[in-house]
């Protein structure tokens, strides 16, 4: 039974470590290059936006809301990497990173048995 529970253990704490890396290197991309999107976005919405008749979005055409947004993730990459690595959502969400408050409690038990 112990080498089953020390497998769905190294199971969720493989599958958080993948996408943690996967959704970090894609906000540091979105980052690294987004001088780059703001420069092509900028000229795709134009084209799109005198294509759609001077309107922003058209029933089947979503493409300058997208490359906005895709901006925005840009700018905001470097914030939400930091986040990203702070909170560890996927490690949490897979139960394998304790929360900050029983890690301190038990902390201060050791350290009120010590005495």
């Amino acid at each position: 039974m112990t080498g089953i529970l020390w497998l769905w253990f190294a199971l969720r704490i493989t599958l958080a470590n993948m996408l943690h890396i996967a959704t970090v290197t894609f906000f540091s991309f979105l980052h690294a290059f987004k001088g780059f999107i703001f420069v092509i976005g900028g000229l795709g919405c134009i084209i799109m936006y005198y294509h759609l008749d001077k309107h922003f979005t058209a029933p089947d055409n979503y493409t300058i809301p997208f490359f906005v947004g895709l901006w925005v993730m840009a700018c905001a990459g470097e914030a939400i990497t930091s986040m990203l690595h702070y909170v560890m959502p996927f490690h949490r969400l897979l139960a394998v990173l304790l929360r900050e408050e029983e890690n301190s409690d038990s902390h201060y038990q050791g350290a009120a048995n010590d005495e």
